[in-house]
């Protein structure tokens, strides 16, 4: 675990203070322990994670294909586009071909309407489909709204990425979450994102948020597979936000939760 007075800050903007933060002045129970070292996303990763973001809807049930074939470590995979619209498979084609580093020798045959490619077998390519590309364009997205709401309120906010936290007041319970925003009055807020239809232990961020003093107004989670329905049932259950990628959810969600402590 990484020091406190080793962290390493990722900012929302390029002009925000770059003093150390840990989160130890605020009205919350948590203090951070450690962030990722690797916070550093290149730019076309970013843009890249972002795109699959937009088009989730399209593109998911190929990832969610991509997964089961790391999981089984098969190279080669095959997806028919029967069905899709010439401009969605151009699309989907497009964003294939743009996962350099991550899937090769795509190609795609018009007769038989089946893309098909291999992909690489390799840890960073791995975390990459299983989870992470939708937790950079999340941090991507939460960056661009900080940076509104930083002009609009003349407020800063700081932003991090893989965030290991525990306890102020004993130290005895410890997570790690996706991301972390401190304002500038040291209010935290922490997002969870979640991709797939695997994860159902929705409580469990309920007595661990109320331990950190997050929920139920300071935690977000982000889920692409969720429903309307499902994010509204879950709210009422266990308490805190809960959103999917539908229209401009994700957005308004962050935004509200923000500005009630503006």
């Amino acid at each position: 675990m990484i020091k406190a007075n080793a962290l390493k800050e990722c900012f929302a903007t390029d002009g925000v203070d770059t003093k150390m933060s840990i989160f130890s002045h605020n009205n919350q129970n948590i203090v951070i322990d450690g962030v990722d070292e690797d916070c550093i996303i290149p730019t076309g990763v970013e843009n890249l994670a972002y795109k699959m973001m937009i088009h989730d809807k399209l593109i998911r049930e190929y990832i969610i294909s991509l997964r089961n074939n790391y999981i089984s470590k098969c190279e080669d995979f095959s997806f028919s586009l029967e069905g899709k619209a010439d401009e969605e498979k151009k699309l989907i084609i497009d964003i294939f071909q743009n996962l350099y580093g991550i899937v090769t020798m795509v190609h795609y045959c018009p007769h038989c309407e089946v893309l098909k490619g291999k992909i690489a077998l390799t840890t960073k390519a791995h975390n990459f489909i299983l989870g992470q590309y939708m937790e950079i364009a999340i941090y991507k997205s939460v960056k661009d709204i900080l940076l509104d709401l930083s002009n609009k309120y003349n407020k800063k906010f700081n932003i991090y990425r893989n965030v290991k936290v525990s306890t102020k007041n004993d130290g005895k319970i410890k997570n790690e979450f996706d991301l972390v925003i401190e304002s500038s009055e040291k209010i935290v807020y922490v997002i969870e994102v979640k991709t797939g239809y695997s994860f159902r232990d929705f409580n469990r961020y309920t007595e661990v948020g109320k331990r950190y003093g997050i929920v139920p107004d300071r935690f977000l989670l982000v889920d692409n597979c969720l429903t309307l329905e499902h994010c509204e049932t879950i709210e009422y259950f266990c308490e805190y936000l809960v959103s999917n990628l539908e229209n401009n959810s994700f957005s308004e969600k962050l935004i509200t939760m923000i500005e009630k402590d503006i």
